[in-house]
């Protein structure tokens, strides 16, 4: 995915001109509004790259999107101890299996949750920010866009949560707790 061609824009666009060109893109993107929520994703990840000083800068030295994220296999082993751990302490004779799928299926509702509060605040945003009028340059807009944009950015990551929470819940389906 080229984040430049995603939000129709130069490779040389002011920080203004990538907020501009998110905003419109996004307000014709938007599921809401008729749009797909593939789009939308695509539409925010192009954002999140073009927004941030250094991500830009590492897109547009290497053509590649920078991730400093251990792998899923990291990130699977580091949870899985987590969450293992706490089973132990909390139900020392029971189905820690149980109860490690039952912890990743309330961190998953817990994520969502943060999901839908993020896309509520962006309506209200959105909708305060088509309100406010003014015939000089708008702060109230910046303020809003610079919000709407953290927002977007958070959302993608809870997103990304969910996907690996499914994941998780997905490789444990092999494992069974036995008190033989």
């Amino acid at each position: 995915m080229n984040p430049y061609h995603t939000l129709s824009i130069q490779n040389d666009a002011t920080e203004q001109e990538i907020k501009n060109a998110y905003r419109d893109a996004a307000k014709k993107a938007h599921p809401d509004k008729g749009g797909s929520d593939e789009k939308m994703q695509q539409l925010n990840k192009a954002y999140s790259i073009l927004s941030d000083p250094d991500k830009r800068d590492y897109y547009d030295k290497t053509g590649k999107e920078k991730t400093n994220q251990p792998s899923f296999d990291q990130k699977f082993i580091a949870t899985m101890e987590s969450l293992l751990f706490g089973a132990i302490e909390s139900v020392p004779h029971g189905d820690i299996m149980d109860v490690i799928r039952v912890q990743l299926s309330l961190n998953r509702n817990k994520v969502l949750d943060e999901v839908v509060t993020c896309k509520n605040q962006l309506k209200k945003l959105n909708r305060v920010r088509d309100k406010i009028k003014s015939k000089k340059e708008n702060i109230f807009h910046q303020i809003i866009d610079r919000n709407t944009g953290q927002l977007n950015q958070n959302i993608l990551i809870y997103e990304n949560e969910i996907i690996f929470i499914d994941q998780c819940k997905e490789k444990l389906s092999d494992y069974i707790f036995s008190n033989k």
